[in-house]
């Protein structure tokens, strides 16, 4: 005897679509890869521990729209293959992009004073506001099948977890804007895939497509820029190369500046200003890319520099470095005796750098017989390894 279809639930209209499953994953994917850079971007606008109020953001917002969503379920305003989800999610994609329109071009200073409180709340709420709407959408997506329920939230798992994983080609291939365009793009083809009419349909599918034409226009030109950071205007003239990976937003600009320390001795006694490169990662965290000194005022800079200190009360040996950076410390440890220096960096971008962008400027450092390159999260990797050090290095961090 055939096995009967279940019978639909009261309220289920019909049985979801195969296109429902597709939107579902979409809207899921796109929601968890805007969190996920939205981190990167706060953490570059502002300041790194407001990074995560892109997390609180999403939460405040998805929160909203489920609320929203069973209040409406419950009065019946709505029917499952209609286009409430549709709509919720274009306007979803809409407020996104213009969250980050807003974000980029609107200072946020970071002080107690009302305006600037303002600002971010405003910045904020429109990030909310999408999360919202994308979480009253797909809201409305699983209580409107509760007979399929399992299904539909396998998709939506599927789906998030998809989005996260995309999160690291997304940074690799794109900046963070675009990135972030291409979240909102996610939830405008999930919106075509709910769509219950040709021309609710057709709206998303357009707004879809004017997000493809932003990252296009993104990776081109870069309209969405970068403009302030904690309120300050950027100033681009000296910035040689930039880029974003999934770790954070990488820059190094040029500067021509006497010989420079984190903390030079009061004896030191200078030397002719010359060619540094700094490298940057968010704006924030600043390590210089290590040239090859070429006066005895470049060497001792080294030798009279605070974050030496180490080696004047253990000289040679092996050293080993968390965080290379832009080099610094490996041509440090040398100078200051080290036989064999190993230096881990988990940044590939700083790697990359410093081994192929600048490797004649810093006199290919990284492939000089005493030095080892390792590109791992330096205290893991030192657990891991059985080697012994006289050394070990751990300063200024937060550039690695």
């Amino acid at each position: 005897m055939p096995v009967q279809p279940a019978p639909l639930l009261p309220g289920e209209s019909s049985r979801p679509r195969v296109d429902t499953y597709v939107g579902l994953a979409l809207t899921s994917g796109g929601t968890i890869l805007a969190e996920l850079v939205l981190t990167r971007l706060f953490s570059v606008s502002m300041w790194f521990h407001l990074a995560f109020v892109g997390i609180t953001v999403a939460l405040l917002g998805l929160g909203a729209g489920g609320v929203a969503a069973q209040i409406v379920s419950r009065r019946r305003l709505y029917t499952p293959d209609g286009n409430a989800p549709s709509v919720a999610a274009v306007l979803a994609a809409i407020s996104l992009a213009a969250g980050l329109v807003v974000h980029l071009v609107l200072p946020f200073k970071g002080t107690a004073a009302a305006a600037d409180v303002g600002t971010l709340c405003f910045h904020l709420s429109l990030f909310a506001l999408g999360f919202a709407c994308v979480g009253f959408s797909m809201a409305l997506v699983l209580t409107g099948h509760p007979h399929r329920i399992g299904g539909l939230y396998g998709t939506d798992l599927v789906g998030a977890a998809t989005g996260g994983l995309a999160f690291f080609p997304m940074l690799w291939m794109l900046d963070g804007p675009a990135a972030l365009l291409a979240a909102a793009g996610l939830w405008a083809l999930g919106g075509a895939c709910y769509g219950g009419s040709g021309r609710a349909r057709l709206v998303a599918v357009s707004v879809a497509l004017l997000m493809g034409f932003g990252i296009i226009a993104q990776s081109t030109y870069s309209p969405l820029k970068l403009r302030y950071q904690r309120g300050f205007k950027l100033l681009d003239e000296n910035i040689v190369w930039e880029g974003w990976d999934p770790l954070g937003y990488v820059s190094v600009s040029r500067d021509i500046i006497a010989p420079w320390g984190w903390g030079l001795s009061s004896t030191y006694p200078g030397g002719p200003a010359s060619e540094h490169y700094f490298l940057e990662i968010d704006r924030t965290a600043v390590s210089q890319i290590s040239g090859v000194p070429r006066n005895p005022a470049e060497v001792s800079v080294f030798t009279h520099d605070i974050t030496q200190l180490v080696y004047l009360a253990r000289q040679g040996g092996r050293a080993f470095v968390v965080g290379v950076g832009g080099g610094r410390d490996l041509r440090a440890a040398r100078l200051m005796g080290a036989s064999h220096v190993t230096g881990v960096e988990i940044n590939g971008t700083i790697l990359y750098l410093i081994e192929h962008l600048f490797r004649e400027f810093n006199g290919r450092l990284t492939s000089s017989p005493w030095v080892t390159i390792v590109h791992d999260e330096a205290r893991s990797w030192l657990r891991r390894s059985d080697q012994r050090f006289d050394t070990v290095q751990i300063s200024l961090v937060d550039t690695c």
